[in-house]
């Protein structure tokens, strides 16, 4: 009640979702003891008409007197608006993006395609359910290959009848990553045990102005 009385003016238009948590604020700071100045901050929304509403940023000092009662309260308030909303922007946005993501990653597990996401450098970022739950080995993809594993080197040291392919694949990787070439595709045989069977490989570029990557499919 202190706070109410004491500040009643500035409280009465404080947003309702606030009042608790500057009631809370300075109650702390009226029950702590001290010796010394001691500066205190809280960010609230204050009405400033009838509809409108501000964000203010709250600076606050704190003087105790000789037995460490608070004494006396100086203070400023700054409007804050703009960062605020900038802020709720910049966390909508991100939710917007990140609900994107999820509706991609979904789109890509759901595609009997085998894809994995490769960073700057060749390394495997990200890979779809297909990649994941792949029990076989085609040569240039096979399910002991995950997360963090350099792919351009796993293709270079391909053996045995994948070693021919495998240099092909690493050197195509390096010219997408590099931005020398828009797509890169390779067909190739793999041994099965029913016979041989064909795969393509392909590799496109996650942006085609700068390297951030790649997608190989």
């Amino acid at each position: 009640e202190f706070i109410i009385q004491k500040y009643g003016v500035l409280f009465s238009r404080v947003h309702k979702n606030d009042r608790k948590r500057i009631r809370e604020h300075f109650i702390k700071i009226f029950r702590l003891k001290g010796r010394k100045k001691r500066s205190f901050f809280i960010e609230y929304r204050i009405q400033f008409n009838k509809t409108e509403y501000k964000w203010v940023a709250d600076n606050h000092t704190v003087v105790y007197d000789t037995k460490g009662f608070p004494e006396t309260l100086v203070g400023n308030i700054t409007d804050v608006t703009f960062r605020k909303e900038a802020q709720e922007q910049l966390a909508k946005s991100y939710e917007l993006q990140k609900g994107y993501l999820d509706l991609l990653s979904s789109v890509q597990n759901a595609l009997p395609a085998y894809i994995a996401m490769l960073d700057k450098k060749g390394n495997i970022a990200a890979v779809n359910e297909s990649w994941r739950n792949y029990n076989g080995d085609n040569g240039l993809i096979h399910n002991n290959l995950s997360i963090e594993n350099d792919y351009i080197r796993v293709c270079n040291l391909s053996k045995g009848e994948y070693t021919a392919e495998g240099k092909r694949a690493a050197r195509g990787i390096r010219l997408v990553l590099r931005g020398k070439t828009k797509e890169f595709s390779i067909e190739y045989p793999c041994r099965t045990h029913t016979g041989y069977s064909w795969y393509r490989l392909v590799v496109t570029p996650i942006n085609r102005y700068k390297n951030e990557g790649a997608v190989v499919m």
